[in-house]
C-alpha cells in the first residue's frame, strides 16, 4: 500500500487504471483532435480569416499544454503536500482511494489546462465586442483580490511563497489577456489625438 506520509495512504491500488488511460490518451491526442477540426473548418474560411483561425489553434494548444505542466509541476505537488501533512487527529490515518486521487489529479491538471486558455477567449470575446482593454483597467484590483483568494484555495498554505508562487502566473494571465483584447474606442481616439499632437510638434 503505498504512503505519502505517516497519516495519509493511498488504498484500492488495483482500481482506476481505466480513466487514467482514458484521460492521459485525451491529452496526448489533443493536438490531433485539434488538427482534424481545423481542417474540418478551413474550407469554409477566407484565406485572411484562415490566418487568423490558425494563429488561434496554434496558441490554444500551447496554451492549453503550458497550463496542464503548471498544473503537474506547481499547482498539484503543492495540494498533495498539504494533503500528506493535513492531521484531523493524531489516531487517525487519512485514506485516499485511488479513483479519488486519480479524479482530483486528472481534474486539476485539465482545469489549469482550461484556465491558461483565458487570453484566447478573452481575445474571442473582443473580436464580437463584448469585452474591451478598460474593462481590465476598471477591474484590475478587484482581479488582485479575486487572483489571491483563487490561489489560496488551490494552495490551502499559510507560506506566502507558495502563494505567490501560485498567484503570479494568474495575474500573468489576466494582463496578457488585457494585452490580446482591442482598445475601447474611447481610448483609439484619444491615442490618434496624442500621436496628432505630437506630430504637430
Amino acid at each position: 500500500m503505498p504512503v505519502f506520509s505517516d497519516r495519509l495512504c493511498l488504498v484500492q491500488p488495483s482500481s482506476g487504471y481505466q480513466i487514467v488511460s482514458h484521460q492521459y490518451a485525451l491529452a496526448l491526442t489533443f493536438p490531433y483532435l485539434m488538427w482534424e477540426i481545423w481542417k474540418f473548418v478551413s474550407p469554409a474560411l477566407y484565406e485572411n480569416e484562415k490566418k487568423n483561425v490558425r494563429w488561434v489553434f496554434l496558441f490554444g494548444t500551447i496554451m492549453f499544454f503550458i497550463g496542464c505542466s503548471v498544473g503537474y509541476f506547481l499547482v498539484f505537488p503543492m495540494t498533495l503536500r498539504f494533503l500528506a501533512t493535513y492531521e484531523l487527529s493524531a489516531a487517525i490515518t487519512e485514506q485516499v482511494s485511488l479513483d479519488s486521487y486519480m479524479d482530483n489529479f486528472l481534474m486539476l491538471i485539465f482545469v489549469m489546462g482550461i484556465v491558461f486558455e483565458m487570453p484566447l477567449v478573452s481575445w474571442l470575446l473582443s473580436q464580437i465586442g463584448l469585452l474591451n482593454r478598460s474593462f481590465f483597467h476598471k477591474y484590475r484590483r478587484h482581479a488582485v483580490v479575486g487572483l489571491l483568494v483563487g490561489a489560496a484555495f488551490i494552495t490551502p498554505s499559510s507560506d506566502p511563497f507558495t502563494l505567490s508562487i501560485v498567484f503570479l502566473p494568474l495575474y500573468g494571465l489576466y494582463e496578457l489577456s488585457a494585452f490580446f483584447v482591442k482598445k475601447a474606442p474611447k481610448e483609439e481616439d484619444e491615442e490618434n489625438e496624442n500621436e496628432e499632437d505630437n506630430n504637430e510638434e
